[in-house]
Formats: structure tokens, sequence, C-alpha cells
């Protein structure tokens, strides 16, 4: 295989050498083998399974740079043997091998708790590929085997090496694992999500029976099931089911009624006609109905969650998500040692008395060498900057071309990174925190002169090198300034959608062209990262040569924002509407609060920042403000009056949490109609509060139905789903962020409203495309 065919890889994953590999297992020993033909390696002190492809891996290298979730593996590199251009696949290693190894092979037994969570993780990683990626993904290898426990017991979905991108395809090639595979496949040849959900079926009936897939006589699973649950009688069906399942399930606690939820979702899954199984968002839906959930949101009391440990960054431009960094009281060679770089590639650099214009050398991109120092012309020599907020930059001279050169501004406030390739000037902020204090600190930039230089650099070259956002490049379409101007008739105020988004025709579509008015590299990095189907997608960028402003490209929604439908529009949204745009947001947030790597805090969800498409679903817009990484503290507060969480606003703590107050303040617009703040300044959170904080709980009730949409009292959606709702948003906008909920707990509330939109009771579903949603 040619690295030219996984060149957009390269900047996303290590390439290891392969030595590397070969030592990590002993030369692929026979001992080091996990299953199959993956290894089990040690590289500088850390464990990764290894996987030797045997065919050209390049659909699974494809896919899998699409695709960001914590229940899939995640890839963390690759490599390709020169001898013989073999593939190997460097994956992180999960610790608690297979779920089949636990079920079928393992003394020690997995309860009904964990077997439940365990399918919800497994649901919740196919619902992301089904319904989230795009194009969509098909795993078509769906079983026990491939799907791996953490440390944590928590589930992942394993072994890309089947899967395509695309649905509802024909083949010829039957490839999969007898006992899982769906009738249409194995008979026709249809690929389809559906696929994926018979296999997922089997797995459930795996989990509640502690059967295999296919015994020894050659009968499989799912047929045995349809036995069970065609029986009639509803005594005798249960009766059947519980000499069915798993004997270590009936000595626990578990209800008969969580039990036949789970059983019939599982029977549902492994229906013999593909339109009538449901999808995976039917089954997380369903799933989370069950009696036995291990989330609780009854009241507005949660448990605190830990802050997480930051990850080490793979390079310098990420020292943005790590702590801890600047050590003044030592020498600076420790920062170089996390990217494994020699004591002799740092320059100038005294850690016993840090300088403003001191100079730290580290590997940026693979299209530049860090080895040239420069100090601004007229800068003062010796001049100190503890804790002050500015940020200088300095124009590029035609003499430091193929440099690349950090400048440490500040002691203990960031390092500003500025990268010269081709006479290209690039800058970006790299925050760190002060040892002495732990708090994170993000710098206010304010315009200021460097001797006789201008702040904004502007000396850039017709062939622009974007060396800042250059993993991009293969993800995104770049596209010409003029391509951009034509699309909105030179920018003109009548293509204006709102702020500096303009509507824009290319080649017969529309799109949402923004201008930056800051540096763009954390938003698209940000967005390069997330791929999901409740967050506006980024089609592509440009960059104006003549001032350096960069224009990201958007896919256009045509129904505009949330705000606009409650707050200007003649046209009301009903009850259904609301619910489903609530659960959209939640499922939007809960993706990149808890399945992205670092974690993501977007710092501005809004009702204007909340977009509908054509078939009214929610799409989370604008990461401008969005960070990775979090429980950082900032002294640079932004946001909008109304939405911002008081820990942020009053100590400048940046969270999850905060963005899960901001969902609170709109799930409270759709319940009332109102505005996040009105005329006279008083913000809706507190009315809420007021209207909430009552202990009887008839004249509770009596509130709302004052308080709440006059359209909704019209409508006919029960008083326990609205009060269900005024629940959750309540909780969401409690002073204390540590009794706030996580989106996890959101997303599984809203679910099991009254008025779901989603009926799993029985194992028949209304028919619908194979296509996607």
């Amino acid at each position: 295989m040619l690295l030219a065919d996984v060149s957009e890889t390269l900047d996303k994953y290590k390439i290891y050498e392969i030595d590397e590999l070969r030592k990590a297992t002993d030369g692929f020993d026979e001992r080091k083998v996990i299953q199959g033909s993956v290894y089990k390696g040690c590289i500088e002190g850390k464990f990764y399974a290894i996987k030797k492809m045997k065919w050209n891996a390049y659909e699974e290298l494809k896919i899998l740079q699409k695709v960001n979730h914590g229940n899939l593996v995640r890839l963390e590199g690759f490599s390709i043997d020169p001898e013989d251009a073999t593939c190997y696949l460097v994956y992180e290693f999960i610790e608690n091998g297979s779920l089949h190894s636990w079920l079928h092979e393992n003394k020690g037994k997995l309860n009904w708790k964990t077997r439940l969570r365990i399918s919800t993780d497994i649901a919740n990683g196919l619902q992301y590929i089904h319904e989230h990626t795009r194009p969509q993904v098909v795993h078509k290898d769906i079983k026990s085997s491939n799907i791996l426990l953490d440390a944590k017991m928590r589930a992942k979905i394993a072994n890309f090496g089947l899967a395509r991108s695309g649905c509802n395809a024909i083949t010829m090639h039957i490839v999969g694992t007898q006992g899982y595979i769906a009738p249409e496949y194995l008979t026709d040849g249809i690929v389809s999500p559906k696929m994926d959900v018979f296999s997922f079926g089997v797995i459930l009936l795996e989990l509640l029976s502690g059967r295999e897939a296919i015994d020894e006589e050659g009968k499989v699973l799912w047929a045995s099931a349809h036995e069970i649950w065609d029986c009639t009688d509803e005594a005798e069906k249960v009766k059947k089911l519980m000499e069915w399942i798993d004997k270590f399930l009936v000595k626990e606690s578990c209800s008969v009624v969580a039990l036949t939820n789970i059983m019939n979702v599982a029977v549902a899954c492994v229906n013999k006609d593909p339109s009538k199984r449901p999808s995976m968002v039917d089954v997380v839906y369903a799933l989370c109905k069950s009696d036995d959930l291990f989330y609780d949101i009854s009241g507005n009391e949660f448990s605190t969650s830990p802050i997480t440990a930051r990850a080490k960054p793979p390079d310098f431009l990420d020292l943005a998500s790590i702590g801890d960094i600047f050590n003044p009281d030592d020498n600076l060679s420790s920062i170089a040692s996390l990217f494994g770089v020699t004591r002799q590639s740092i320059v100038d650099v005294n850690g016993d008395n840090p300088k403003i214009f001191d100079t730290v050398f580290v590997p940026v991109s693979k299209l530049v060498k860090l080895n040239q120092p420069i100090q601004p012309p007229g800068a003062p020599n010796n001049q100190t900057n503890s804790g002050s907020n500015q940020t200088i930059v300095v124009n590029s001279k035609s003499d430091h071309k193929g440099a690349a050169v950090g400048l440490g501004v500040g002691m203990g406030v960031s390092i500003l990174l500025l990268v010269l390739v081709s006479g290209v000037s690039i800058y970006r902020e790299v925050d760190y925190r002060k040892k002495s204090k732990e708090r994170d600190f993000e710098v206010i930039n304010r315009q200021e002169n460097v001797g006789n230089e201008k702040m904004i650099l502007k000396q850039l070259e017709q062939n622009l090198l974007l060396a800042d956002v250059s993993d991009t490049l293969d993800k995104y379409k770049i596209y010409e300034i003029d391509e951009l101007r034509k699309a909105t008739d030179g920018f003109d105020e009548k293509s204006v959608i709102y702020g500096s988004v303009y509507k824009g025709c290319i080649d017969g579509k529309f799109y949402a062209i923004k201008k930056m008015e800051w540096n763009a590299y954390e938003e698209l990095k940000i967005l390069q990262k997330v791929n999901h189907g409740n967050l506006v997608r980024l089609e592509g960028f440009s960059i104006d040569p003549e001032d350096a402003t960069c224009y990201l490209v958007y896919e256009f929604i045509e129904n505009g924002s949330l705000h606009f439908w409650l707050h200007k529009n003649k046209r009301k949204l009903n009850w259904k509407a609301r619910l489903k745009i609530s659960i959209d947001i939640a499922n939007g947030l809960q993706y990149f609060h808890e399945h992205t790597r670092p974690q993501v805090v977007h710092k501005d969800i809004k009702s204007s920042n909340i977009l509908l498409d054509a078939n009214m679903r929610a799409k989370i817009a604008n990461f401008g403000l969005a960070r990775s990484g979090c429980n950082a503290i900032t002294m640079h507060i932004v946001g909008t009056q109304g939405y911002i969480a008081p820990e942020y606003l009053t100590d400048g703590i940046a969270s999850p949490k905060m963005d899960v107050f901001s969902f609170g303040v709109v799930l409270l617009e759709l319940l009332s109609g109102r505005e996040a703040i009105d005329v006279e300044g008083k913000v809706l959170w507190a009315s809420a509060h007021e209207t909430w904080d009552y202990i009887d709980e008839t004249e509770k009730v009596k509130k709302l139905m004052e308080w709440i949409d006059k359209f909704l009292q019209t409508e006919s959606c029960s008083v326990e789903a609205l009060t269900n709702m005024m629940d959750v948003a309540v909780a969401c906008v409690n002073k204390d962020h540590s009794k706030r909920p996580s989106m996890v707990d959101v997303v599984y509330v809203l679910c099991k409203s009254d008025d779901p939109f989603y009926d799993m009771s029985g194992t028949e579903f209304s028919t619908s495309s194979i296509t996607s949603r």
C-alpha cells in the first residue's frame, strides 16, 4: 500500500517506524497475540493493540479518520513495512478484553446493571455511525468478540475492517460471522444499517441468555428467541423467558419488566424483515426507558463528577489543552522531553530567569523545522510581564523564510507561537498554567506595537502555506476568495444572514459563509475533530490574500435559528417539534462533552446558535468561542447575557457544566416562549426558579401553566410531559454547577418523556425506508 493512499491521515495519526512495532511485540511473537492478527505491544511504557492488516487498509483508515466517539475503539497511528508493504494499525489497548470472553469464557459473570450499560454503550456507538457520520457508516461485523470492555467495563466497538461508508448497496461478496449475519444480506447481498441492527439484536440476546450466537448443533440464537417470544399468551411468554435467560440473572433482583423490555428490543432487532426492524435511534430511546435505568434525575441533586486529567498533546500546537507545562523554577528542557526532542533542540532558554523573548524550539509539524531564534527589532531584552494581558506579534522578514519561531510572552500567562514559513506569518496562542497557581488563563488580546512593527501580520505571499491549519487541508475544500465574492455579490449586505455570516450560492448550492473577526485556528481545530448530525457541518474555508481574513464555509441550514422561531416567527412550534429540538440539542452536546477527545466546551449555547434544517431538526452552530479541554479558569469572559453560567461569570470557570446551564435556558425558552432576558433585564432562569421552588405540588403546577407558552396550552401535551421538561430545565440552571446533571443524564430523561415520538412497546415497528434519517 502506498502512503499516498492514506495521505489524508498523516496529520491526524502518528506514523510509527516498523522497528518500533517489532520491538513492542518481540518481533510479532505468537505469545503477544490477543486474537487473530492483533498483537499486544508496549511502546514507551504504554500498551497498544497492533493489528496486522491482511488486505489494503485504506477503507478502514478512511472510515476511522472520520469518526470520533467514546464508544468506538480509537486508532492511534499506523505503520507500513517497507519490505512487503504490509500495513499495521495501532489502536488504543482495551484492558478487559471482549464481551464474548466475559459472556462465554470468563468465570466472573456480568451483573444486570453492567449488561444494560454495555447494551446502551453499543447502541450509542452504532447510532453515531449510522445517524451522525457523513457519509453514513455500516460496520458489517457487529458481534460480541468485536465489542471490547475498558477498565470501567464500558463498551467500545472494534474492528472496522469490513465497514463501508454509504448504505443500501448490494454486494455479491458476502462476509461476516455465522449467527450474526442478517438474512437479507446472506440471501440478497443487501448492505444497510439494518444489518448492523440485526447483529446488535443477537448481542442483546447473548447478554440476556448467556448463550452463544450459534450453538453446537448449528442452531442460531435469534431463531430460538423468536420461538420463545412468538407465544401469544403473555404469562407463558414470561415463563419461557425466565427459563431461557442466563441463570446468573435469575439470581439477581432485576425486574421482569426490565428483562421483557430488553427482550422486546432484541426480538424487534432480529426481525427477518429489515423494514420492520427499529433504527438505532429507536433502540437507544427504548433502552433508556428501562425500569432499571442507572441514571436518575427525579430531583435537582446530582453527584459531582471529578475533573478529568489532561491528555499529553502530540505536538506543540496542542498545548492549549495541557496544564502545568511551565515551571519557572526549573530549566525548560522538560517541555522538550514531552515531545521526544533532544536537549540541543532548545535554544536560549533560562528557566531561572525567564525573559519575555526566551525562545523554545519543539516540533510543530512535518512542514517546518524549528531552528532559528528571532528577536523583534526595538524590543527590550529583559522585560518581564508576569500576569499581564497582552499578546505581541512580530512581522515576517524575508530572511527568515523556512524558519519557525516559538516566542514566550509573559511569565505565567501564555506562550505565543509564531510560525514563519515561506514568507507566511501565522500566529496562535497556547495556554498553560503557572504551576504555583492551579488556574488556567486565556489571554485577553489587545493591540500592541513591538518597535516599529504592527500588531497583525499582513505580509502574505500569493502561494499561501497554512502551516497552522495543515491538518485540515485534506478534510475540507479550500475555496478561492473570488468564488466567495461571486457567491455573495461581493459580500453585499443583502446577502447577510446575521452578524458576519453571508448566504452564498456556489455551483447551484447554498452555503453559509462566515467572515472571521479573529484567528480561525481554534474553530477549525475543533470542527475537524467532530462529526455529528446535530452539529452544523463545515464544508471548507478560504483566506483573502489581501488582508489575511479567513472565511469559513458551512452547510446552509434552511429554517434559520430557533430564536427566530420562538420569538419572531408568527408560525409557532408545536410540542412535538419542541421536544424533538430539545433532544437534538442534548444529543449534540452529549456528543462533544462525552465522546470527543479532548472534550469540547461550546461556551456560547443559545437559541440563536441553534439552527433548524428542512426537517426542523436542530443543529448546534457557531464554535467561535468553543475550546478543547475542560475545567479551566479564564480571565476572558465571553458569552451572551442571560445564558452565562454564574460560576463562569464570577470566577471564570469554564467546564461542560456551563453548556448544561445554557442548555437549561434554551429549554426554558422552549417551554415559556420568552426571551432569555426580558426588557427589564430580568433573566429567564431566575423567574423559572421562582416558579418551581414551591413545595406544594398543586401550586407548582398551577404556576407552571400560567408561565408556559400560551400556544402550548392549546395543545394536547400532558401536564406530566411539561413538568418533566421543567424538572430537567431547572436542574440544568442550578446555581451550583456540581448539582447540575451531565448531558448524559439529560438525554436519558428527555427520552423518558410521557409524550415520546418513538414507541417501542411491542415488537412491531412502523415501516420506514432503509435509508438513513
